[in-house]
């Protein structure tokens, strides 16, 4: 009976510290504090682009509209298997607290999956902490209310001091057969090449970070 308590006990620690993820009953993915960085962020300000489709829709409908964004960051220092790794950094829900968004998870649901925040509202910006050096990420955006995805691989030097700005731009409609061959020839993760969604251009300006350091509410 000792044994299986100690058995138990095990279990429990290694999955509160994620190092053993139990097939859905909690996600592996929890957020951690970025190193290196040093006044370096990566901000996020997506305007709605489907204002044409919204006019028949309630104020409160669309200033909850949001799209998922996803932020990895591709370990190439370390040697053997781990090389290339590549690890997100998301923030947590609790970081962005202060943006009341109303986008949160409760704590059950955190456990159950992920604290990090993946959802942003259009719109509202976020301030997201990056590695400071030379580092290589993947980024990817989903709108889910319009079936749209974007995704690229880039590499930037940071020096204190300094953010990338995202931006995007929507691509020209395309048939299934092009999706799939743009996907190929842009080294989209291998999944998402049978998709049938059309495609966002990320584009990424680097500007000095700015004094303000509080986190101030989404005002839409």
């Amino acid at each position: 009976m000792s044994k299986n308590i100690l058995s138990i006990k095990l279990i429990i620690i290694l999955t509160l510290c994620n190092c053993l993820p139990l097939g859905g009953i909690t996600g592996p993915r929890r957020s951690y504090p970025v190193e290196n960085q040093k006044n370096t962020y990566l901000i996020i300000r997506i305007n709605d682009y489907i204002g044409a489709f919204q006019e028949n829709q309630s104020q409160s409908v669309k200033n909850s509209r949001f799209f998922r964004f996803y932020i990895n960051w591709i370990d190439n220092a370390s040697k053997g298997l781990f090389r290339g790794h590549a690890y997100q950094i998301n923030p947590s829900y609790s970081y962005f607290q202060n943006k009341k968004d109303g986008l949160s998870k409760n704590i059950i649901l955190q456990f159950i999956s992920s604290d990090m925040q993946e959802e942003f509202l259009f719109g509202c910006e976020y301030k997201i902490p990056m590695p400071s050096s030379v580092n290589e990420f993947t980024f990817m955006i989903f709108d889910y209310d319009y079936r749209r995805r974007g995704f690229i691989r880039k590499k930037f030097d940071l020096i204190e001091g300094s953010s990338i700005r995202v931006n995007i731009s929507l691509r020209e409609f395309q048939t299934w057969e092009n999706l799939r061959k743009i996907k190929v020839n842009e080294n989209w993760p291998t999944p998402y090449h049978l998709m049938d969604e059309q495609m966002i251009d990320l584009n990424f300006q680097i500007e000095k970070t700015s004094m303000n350091e509080v986190e101030t509410p989404c005002s839409l």
